[in-house]
């Protein structure tokens, strides 16, 4: 990405990405999306915000919760990020077939789901 002059933490995409589906998150919601806690969600939210890439906002609806949006530069940098994904896909696929990375992407978001669960009944134990 660097070679693009675009410059953040690789780290961030996740959030990123959740932001480009849904603009004007809850800053609680995305760290649960994410699987992160409070600390790690701050700091990536940090870095964005210092990088020109979200901007926070106070919440209607929770005096203490901040709402995330992008910036422009924050949706300018999607088909950056988005183009640059599928040229490794294009890349993969010299090395692994279609059919292999489709399994591939579907285990991971088999797991991935699997952790949301998981994160979600831990914080019903702890009610």
């Amino acid at each position: 990405m660097e070679d693009q002059g675009i410059h953040f933490p690789t780290s961030c995409i996740g959030a990123l990405a959740d932001l480009w589906a849904e603009d004007g998150v809850n800053q609680k919601d995305l760290g649960v999306a994410l699987i992160k806690n409070k600390s790690s969600i701050n700091k990536m939210l940090a870095s964005l915000e210092t990088d020109g890439m979200i901007t926070k906002k106070d919440d209607p609806n929770d005096k203490r919760g901040k709402l995330i949006f992008l910036t422009e530069k924050g949706k300018d940098i999607q088909k950056v990020i988005e183009n640059a994904s599928s040229c490794c896909d294009l890349k993969i696929l010299e090395t692994v077939s279609q059919e292999e990375l489709d399994i591939t992407k579907r285990v991971l978001g088999k797991y991935y789901e699997m952790l949301l669960e998981q994160d979600t009944s831990s914080d019903k134990h702890k009610s």
